[in-house]
């Protein structure tokens, strides 16, 4: 067993490692398996990344209506734009696959940091210093989770005006998923902000945080009114 800090940074570097290249190899896994890891004891993925994945699902949904409009008849005044709507959303995708990976890196970071020594005045030193940078990295990437979200729920929206209204239900799931990734990811965000000591930077969190749920709801409201006036008449 590791007998002193050099050996116990050393193994834990090695751990660490191995953590992150398991967490980069994530979404190549059966579906399947990813749900018996995040109903599993294991701390990863746990609540932010499993919110970012809530945010691919919609994603895709918004993603499945724009495909379904593009090359319909009678949507050809606005090919072009769901073209690159559909671009931006699969670059949304892929941006939320890493954001659901650094959200599992910046946990086992944080469970680190609190297992650092603390013998010495030095270690003790050190293990606060990287006890904070950790926690901000925790706080910081499931709010880039929401921010993410709420960038493509933009996208949708816009798909509930100019999108195959046979298909604007699915607009309605997009939209409902992408604001539970953002209320599921602020909850990492608020479990972590309070631990903050840096004044200006847990302002500009918090901040984002409020202005993002609030942003979120709206969008999702408005795509919601927008389809049922439109397709369910409800």
């Amino acid at each position: 067993m590791p007998r002193n800090a050099a050996e116990v940074n050393s193994a834990s570097g090695r751990r660490g490692s191995a953590v992150m290249e398991f967490h980069r190899s994530f979404y190549n896994k059966p579906f399947s398996e990813i749900i018996k890891m995040a109903a599993s004891r294991s701390h990863t993925p746990g609540g932010g990344s499993v919110s970012a994945m809530c945010g691919i699902m919609g994603a895709t949904m918004a993603e499945m209506v724009a495909n379904l409009t593009v090359s319909k008849a009678g949507y050809e005044g606005v090919s072009g734009e769901l073209t690159d709507l559909i671009a931006a959303l699969e670059k949304g995708i892929e941006e939320m696959k890493i954001l659901t990976m650094e959200d599992m890196d910046a946990f086992d970071r944080l469970l680190k940091a609190y297992r650092l020594p603390k013998t010495t005045d030095k270690e003790k030193e050190e293990r606060l210093k990287e006890i904070q940078r950790a926690t901000i990295l925790a706080a910081t990437v499931p709010l880039n989770i929401a921010l993410k979200s709420v960038e493509i729920l933009k996208i949708n929206r816009r798909l509930a005006d100019i999108g195959n209204i046979s298909v604007l239900s699915d607009s309605v799931v997009s939209s409902v998923l992408l604001d539970a990734a953002v209320r599921g990811a602020v909850v990492s965000v608020d479990q972590n902000s309070g631990c903050i000591k840096d004044p200006s930077v847990k302002s500009d969190v918090e901040g984002k945080r409020r202005s993002v749920v609030d942003e979120s709801q709206k969008i999702m409201e408005e795509t919601i009114a927008v389809v049922y006036a439109k397709e369910l008449k409800l």
